[in-house]
């Protein structure tokens, strides 16, 4: 006898399965570079070692290519580290001014970070700058090195209240403080020609400096809103006071629901109907090996035997309902599924629209 199988001409899983590697790879690999490079700058890794073994395994599973912007990403780490170290071995220790700098050199292209917009050093930071620059510059010849301001943070210690306050703030939060070295009150237009910042992120970056709930650091004349007009007064709170010692006044973003473009959801549509196809064809496989099995140790070896990404409980479940209506699977009493009796091999699954 001669079985003959028709079906509609459509990608096999087989055949989808390069494609899903390759688009699925591009939206997790800024997703996991992204965090990566949070975790390295803001230094919230658990251990190097821990980093080190989480690239060993990606390099296994999806191979060197794939991991060589993270790799590079690492060993930036390591040797902005060493550069420091060399630095602070100099004659000056590192400490210029009173002001000890430790310096992450990034490779461009490799790191997502924010533009710089033009601010303004106080002269204390800006002589450390100079002094890393001309070092840099005497080991790495032309290489050009360009400050960012944004991904940097500062403590800084005072002496002008009645206890000795650590304050964790942002590079452009230090700029703001260090001017108050010279007098107590500025207007607001005067902080924004000293630190070089345009108004909205000079306003966003005092929004903790001068929030009461933060024991309002710097007084705003006008208490009715927390925005600042250009010509309104801003002064150090001499009185200022707080039970801790070691205070963060560094901003935190309200974390916002992602806003996807079109093509990003047609990319995540094509995604979601190729794994389709895995899915099922990986149900039927294990059906095919075991001709019963029940439902939860159905999905847990199609979990298991799904390696190219991690599958939803939910989708393998529409996947055993859709196979259930096309008579590749049939369902038995006691939450068990078999074979249909006339069955006898399917090598390709149709994807549902």
């Amino acid at each position: 006898f001669f079985f003959f199988f028709f079906f509609f001409k459509q990608k096999t899983a087989y055949e989808i399965m390069p494609s899903l590697v390759g688009s699925e790879m591009c939206i997790r690999d800024r997703h996991h570079k992204s965090l990566y490079a949070m975790r390295l700058l803001q230094r919230s890794s658990v251990s190097d070692a821990a980093e080190d073994l989480l690239i060993s395994k990606m390099k296994i599973e999806l191979g060197t290519q794939y991991v060589a912007k993270y790799v590079q990403m690492g060993v930036d780490m390591k040797n902005s580290k060493d550069q420091t170290e060399a630095f602070k071995r100099l004659s000056h220790g590192g400490v210029i001014n009173k002001v000890e700098l430790t310096v992450r050199v990034l490779t461009s292209g490799l790191w997502e970070y924010e533009k710089n917009v033009g601010v303004q050093f106080p002269p204390e930071l800006l002589a450390c700058c100079e002094q890393f620059e001309h070092f840099y510059k005497q080991i790495h010849t032309g290489r050009h090195l360009m400050w960012s301001s944004g991904l940097g943070d500062c403590e800084v210690k005072t002496h002008g209240f009645a206890k000795p306050y650590t304050l964790i703030v942002s590079v452009y939060q230090a700029s703001i403080l260090m001017l108050f070295n010279d007098k107590e009150t500025y207007l607001f237009k005067d902080l924004v020609e000293n630190t070089g910042m345009p108004s909205s992120l000079l306003e966003k970056q005092m929004f903790n400096l001068a929030n009461p709930r933060m024991g309002k650091l710097l007084a705003k004349a006008n208490l009715k809103t927390p925005n600042f007009a250009m010509d309104e007064k801003v002064t150090l709170n001499t009185k200022f006071a707080a039970m801790n010692l070691r205070l963060s006044f560094v901003l935190v973003l309200k974390k916002k629901k992602p806003e996807f473009s079109k093509e990003h959801n047609s990319e995540l549509r094509e995604i979601n109907k190729q794994r389709a196809a895995v899915l099922q064809t990986t149900i039927v496989k294990v059906m095919k090996g075991r001709k019963q099995e029940k439902h939860n140790e159905l999905i847990a070896e199609v979990i298991k035997m799904t390696q190219a990404f991690k599958p939803d409980p939910v989708m393998i479940k529409q996947q055993i309902e859709w196979l259930i209506e096309k008579d590749y699977i049939m369902r038995l009493k006691d939450d068990k599924y078999s074979l249909p009796l006339n069955f006898l091999g399917v090598n390709m699954c149709i994807c549902p629209d």
